[in-house]
């Protein structure tokens, strides 16, 4: 009875709204009411990461072993590789290009051992011995060449390195084409089979290293595998201008018109006659071996009415180069190697090669990746075989810089400009050249500070100008 006395009281004798007290600022502010959708996620506590693989691939549908389709351009795997590997023995551009690039990826190597100084003096030894065990290779460097060669042919390195009976090391090392294998899969499981002999290769004994690896292809790609339709058409070129050649050498094309032969000149009564093709045939003939016989001599004797002009082919032949150039460019692209390589010097400047050449040497860097695993594969097995408890990593000595004058030239003109900018800005920019050069700025400020340096010239040294004329890069 109380609450429904009160409820109308409050109906007929409203409260007065009391005043609103100016706001604190509180020391905790609210969270907005308006929180993006994705910081409110994060604040939320994360899921633990998954137990497994969640994406999904055809190996996961398929009842049994899976393995990707081996076409390659819409060929198969084995055709492509198989022209890749007859082309760098017939064509002078794809085998210059290999033997250029293999260069630069094995201008010489270095091994770098990780363990005690005893195991790594044993480790030493045990694959000096090791190197005269590699089949049909003389050497590391040998087979280093050898699997840039085949990442360059077939796209990828593959070996197996078979251990002695007793397993107390490698016995030696048996190359598997890649284009014998094929990598099946299961699930996470991966399976290298040899399919024309139907055998499993154990993944401990055998290594697989792809080269440019696409979609879910695991086989890799050839390096020129997208040459192959220029080396195509470079053939008919060639070819083409072999006929023409042949064509100059015989002297210029011989127009002739000869007259149709009458019946009495063929010796028949009617064109129905069976001999009328014949001899029809024949008299043409006789023509054209006079003028085949006439280009030794220069002259042609020829009977009155017939008509007889020589067509030089020269003025004819003149665009063959420029379809040669233009071929030869997307041929080179797709070889992975530069015309000034190629011998075509016109148009190529320093400043052009400065920025092209970096480009080749990360394509040699890239190579490397397929011979390392494959090398060092080699010997860290034969090490754990032996029992030594050390390790090795196979590095590559930096290709020569044809340009190293220059870069010196131009680092101390930086380093002059720095002196000059320390000297009239302060410390501040003196932090900023220490941060650069990855130093401490702290320890760079100390030492200028007790070690104050003279003040540095105004100008460029002489000895560093650029040279006028000539060679930039020839040493002095």
């Amino acid at each position: 009875m109380a609450d429904e006395l009160n409820k109308v009281l409050a109906e007929k004798y409203p409260r007065p709204l009391a005043r609103a007290s100016p706001a604190r600022a509180s020391p905790i502010s609210p969270m907005p009411t308006l929180v993006p959708v994705v910081l409110a996620n994060a604040q939320r506590k994360q899921a633990p990461l998954p137990k497994g693989r969640l994406s999904r691939s055809p190996s996961d549908m398929a009842a049994g072993w899976w393995w990707p389709s081996e076409l390659l351009a819409g060929r198969s795997r084995q055709e492509v590789i198989q022209l890749c590997r007859d082309a760098c023995q017939a064509d002078s551009d794809a085998a210059g290009a290999k033997r250029d690039i293999i260069a630069l990826a094995n201008p010489g190597y270095s091994l770098q051992f990780t363990g005690s100084d005893r195991a790594k003096a044993q480790a030493k030894r045990e694959l000096d011995q090791l190197e005269k065990r590699l089949g049909d290779f003389r050497g590391w460097d040998e087979l280093i060449n050898h699997q840039l060669s085949e990442a360059f042919e077939a796209g990828a390195g593959s070996l197996e390195a078979y251990p002695f009976p007793s397993r107390g090391g490698v016995a030696g090392v048996e190359i598997v084409p890649a284009e014998e294998i094929t990598i099946l899969r299961e699930g996470n499981a991966r399976v290298y089979r040899q399919t024309l002999y139907g055998t499993d290769l154990d993944p401990r004994t055998y290594v697989y290293s792809p080269f440019g690896q696409h979609a879910r292809d695991p086989h890799g790609t050839p390096v020129m595998v997208s040459a192959l339709i220029e080396l195509e058409r470079k053939l008919t070129l060639v070819n083409g201008t072999d006929k023409i050649i042949n064509m100059i050498s015989d002297g210029p094309f011989l127009e002739i018109g000869v007259p149709p032969p009458t019946l009495d000149d063929l010796g028949l009564d009617s064109t129905a006659d069976p001999e009328y093709g014949t001899r029809r045939a024949m008299w043409f003939t006789a023509y054209l071996e006079i003028a085949t016989q006439a280009r030794s001599r220069g002259a042609m004797v020829v009977p009155d009415g017939v008509n007889s002009r020589a067509v030089p082919l020269t003025s004819n032949v003149g665009g063959i180069a420029d379809l040669h150039a233009m071929n030869n460019m997307r041929l080179w692209s797709g070889l992975m190697t530069l015309p000034f390589l190629r011998g075509k010097t016109e148009g190529t400047t320093q400043a052009l090669a400065e920025v092209m050449y970096p480009i080749l040497l990360s394509h040699a860097e890239n190579l490397q990746i397929v011979a390392r695993s494959v090398v060092e594969h080699v010997m860290n097995l034969h090490l754990r075989l032996a029992g030594i408890p050390a390790s090795v990593e196979l590095g590559f000595v930096a290709p020569p810089n044809p340009f190293k004058l220059d870069h010196a030239r131009a680092e101390l003109v930086t380093a002059q400009a720095d002196a000059i900018y320390m000297e009239q800005l302060g410390p501040e920019y003196t932090q900023m050249v220490a941060a650069r050069l990855d130093l401490d700025p702290q320890k760079v400020l100390a030492w200028r500070e007790a070690n104050k340096p003279a003040p540095p010239p105004m100008s460029i040294k002489e000895d560093v100008k650029p040279q006028q004329g000539g060679d930039p890069n020839q040493q002095p």
